[in-house]
């Protein structure tokens, strides 16, 4: 299980997210990596779009949230985990009650009400394999380019929070 193996302290081993392009305001699945060896599976953001993967009994993270909604559900027999987008970058939640509306086993909930007593530069979601829901949030070193623009260098990201998280009513 992904959630054992982050260490406080320790360099995160996360994809930086990256923003994908192709939301249209319904489902899509773009983007999608493997990490650690393809025993799990990152899922990015797509503004203004339900970004997809059939989780296929791994463990699935995404990121970064600032309001966003993570879900898993089963659609036409398929276990789904979904990134979908909210607010300024789109809403689409008015696409997602349709589809769980026709989908079974439904769970959400927003990575980004947890953890924010923590400085963090990501918020990560996490489902496990088993149906788990954590909030990860990763920060860095920030510093000052010689532009004056503040900003966190890749290599210095570490995990600083791993908490369970709770469903949405």
């Amino acid at each position: 299980m992904l959630q054992n193996l982050i260490k406080i302290g320790a360099p995160s081993f996360f994809p930086i997210p990256k923003n994908e392009p192709g939301g249209a305001g319904v489902a899509c699945s773009v983007g999608v990596q493997t990490v650690l060896n393809g025993q799990h599976k990152f899922l990015p953001f797509v503004p203004n779009g339900i970004n997809w993967t059939a989780s296929g009994g791994e463990d699935v993270i995404s990121g970064s949230f600032s309001g966003c909604i993570m879900a898993a559900y089963s659609e036409n027999g398929v276990a789904k985990v979904a990134h979908i987008s909210t607010g300024e970058y789109g809403d689409c939640k008015p696409e997602w009650e349709r589809i769980k509306a026709r989908s079974t086993r439904v769970f959400e909930f927003k990575p980004s009400d947890f953890g924010a007593d923590t400085g963090r530069v990501y918020c990560f979601g996490l489902i496990t394999s088993d149906l788990q829901t954590f909030t990860i949030l990763v920060s860095g070193d920030r510093v000052r380019a010689p532009s004056g623009e503040v900003a966190v260098l890749p290599a210095g990201l570490k995990f600083v929070k791993i908490e369970k998280a709770h469903l949405l009513r």
